[in-house]
């Protein structure tokens, strides 16, 4: 597929709209589907099992672009060897709606879930002009070590796209919006009747927008490390519920934020936490890691150390939730080389082999 530079507008935190960004379908995808490989695209498992003759059996629903469920059609397909790369969340649902058909799976699915660590924290009216709308979404961290008594972090800052910027500098100026609202919608109805011969709308626009002063000074923290990864996931009726509470990371988080605060101090500005963490301890993760983790046997682990499932010869789990716990700084290059490790002994697996 064809690829572009990047254009340094911050938007890889909402997906990359130039075709710059090193995503699944301009790297194995893209080689899948030219070396033969089968892509069915918006198709959603519902059910596998394993049939007598070693192969999996696997059902499922192909959904329509724009419909709704009752629009799926059905479909269904065998294979030697099934792996699960659904992600944390979906990864570990997949099993436990499917665990009739496996009795024998650990009772570990399900356990050691953690957030990496993960914690979302601003930065405030620097006296110094940020602007966090240019280039990508991280640029540089800072390394935190392991203590002793908690575990180590990085941090980040995070760049995102200039409309973002409008949003902030909009909510934080709301009082006058109103007032400036006015004065654009009658300058520009005067342009419209003729009495003001100037089209040119830009100076009317910028004072609209404001000084964007609060968005030019700020930006946002990501922090990441060790946690605790003492989450767990179960299924109450259809729906994935998670348990996950910062009681075991208290003394991690408040290391995170002293190290927030000192970079804030560094640029003199103010340190915030999200709304989320400030008031109710909960925790806004990118990075969810955990519940089909890797042990050394059935009793310590859903997965082995290629993410073969123990007791189910050819099923594999290849994504971030055979992680028995957080990795530290951003987790998709230890995922990728998990499963490009486990790749080369699923291609070796053939039926009946234990």
């Amino acid at each position: 597929m064809a690829r572009s530079t990047c254009r340094l507008c911050g938007e890889c935190d909402i997906g990359c709209n130039d075709g710059a960004k090193n995503t699944l379908d301009f790297n194995y995808l893209s080689e899948a589907k030219r070396l033969g490989a089968d892509l069915r695209h918006l198709s959603e498992v519902r059910r596998f099992r394993k049939q007598s003759d070693g192969k999996f059996n696997i059902e499922y629903v192909r959904h329509k672009p724009g419909g709704n469920s009752s629009s799926a059609t059905p479909g269904e397909a065998t294979a030697d060897r099934l792996i699960l790369a659904a992600g944390t969340f979906g990864s570990t649902y997949l099993l436990l709606a499917n665990r009739g058909s496996f009795p024998g799976i650990s009772r570990a699915l399900g356990t050691r879930y953690s957030g990496n660590g993960d914690l979302l924290s601003f930065i405030l009216r620097s006296d110094r002009d940020i602007n966090p709308n240019f280039g990508p979404v991280i640029t540089s961290a800072i390394r935190v070590e392991d203590d002793g008594a908690a575990g180590g972090f990085y941090v980040e800052e995070g760049g995102y796209p200039a409309f973002l910027s409008w949003l902030v500098d909009t909510a934080a100026d709301l009082p006058s919006f109103p007032l400036r609202a006015a004065r654009f919608g009658k300058n520009a109805f005067m342009r419209l009747i003729g009495r003001d011969p100037d089209t040119d709308l830009g100076h009317e626009i910028s004072e609209l927008i404001g000084p964007a002063a609060l968005s030019r000074h700020s930006l946002p923290l990501l922090s990441m490390g060790r946690d605790t990864p003492s989450g767990k996931m179960w299924l109450d009726g259809k729906s994935l519920q998670c348990d996950w509470s910062v009681d075991q990371s208290r003394e991690y988080y408040a290391r995170v934020q002293a190290t927030g605060k000192k970079i804030a101090e560094a640029l003199n500005a103010d340190y915030d936490d999200n709304p989320a963490f400030r008031y109710f301890e909960q925790v806004l993760t990118a990075h969810p890691l955990g519940g089909c983790p890797m042990g050394r046997n059935p009793g310590e682990g859903v997965v082995d150390s290629y993410g073969a499932v123990f007791g189910v010869p050819g099923l594999y789990v290849t994504d971030g939730s055979i992680l028995p716990g957080p990795v530290g700084p951003n987790p998709a290059l230890t995922i990728a080389a998990l499963a490009d490790r486990a790749a080369e002994r699923i291609a070796a697996y053939r039926p009946g082999q234990e």
